[in-house]
């Protein structure tokens, strides 16, 4: 099932298609996914979106809004929210900050000289 929904991050699976494919109850699925994964369906497939949007970002030069809709994100707002709760900024902003070289600011040296 962690292949299926990671070959179709775009998709949004509910419960009753996994458990489907897997020929399992939709309780029963969601029992053992929990159990296995320590999180839901659900929050496993948001987290992994999340994560591949990020990486997105900081490797590529394509546009957030067109990476946020190839990872399968409806609600942009929403996404954005919990991006910047997650890495601490917005997509933009994170993306800026992963893509500029660190810099060392040079201090004069205030030492008198000989």
């Amino acid at each position: 099932m962690l292949d299926l929904i990671h070959q179709a991050l775009d998709r949004d699976f509910s419960v009753s298609e996994l458990a489907r494919h897997a020929g399992l109850s939709d309780s029963y699925f969601h029992h053992l996914f929990r159990g296995e994964m320590g999180v839901s369906p659900a929050k496993y497939a948001r987290d992994l979106k999340l994560r591949e949007a990020a990486r997105l970002i900081k490797t590529t030069a394509f546009p957030v809004k067109d990476i946020v809709s190839a990872v399968g994100v409806t609600d942009r707002s929403h996404f954005n929210r919990k991006f910047k709760q997650i890495y601490g900024s917005s997509p933009s902003l994170y993306r800026a900050c992963k893509q500029q070289p660190h810099r060392r600011i040079a201090r004069a040296s205030t030492a008198p000289t000989a």
